[in-house]
């Protein structure tokens, strides 16, 4: 497991349905948005869902949040506006 550089907090390292590598929070919440889809040793895929209409034989509810929405010291950045 990885810790995230801003606020020290472990991580997990996962790959969105984009292919991007994307931080996740490695404990489930009730609430969260993103189910895990795990592949032995490679990365889980990170799938963003919504409600538990969207369940399938494989889902069993977990859900996860993205580090970027609960790390206290992420900065998103903004572009600078022209003028």
């Amino acid at each position: 497991m990885s810790r995230c550089k801003a606020c020290g907090q472990e991580i997990l390292w996962c790959i969105s349905t984009k292919g991007n590598m994307m931080p996740v929070d490695p404990r489930p919440e009730p609430d969260g948005n993103l189910r895990l889809i795990r592949r032995g040793s490679q990365p889980p895929i990170a799938e963003v869902k919504k409600g538990p209409d969207l369940l399938d034989a494989t889902d069993d509810g977990t859900r996860y949040y993205s580090h970027h929405m609960t790390c206290p010291n992420w900065k998103v950045k903004k572009k600078a506006a022209s003028g």
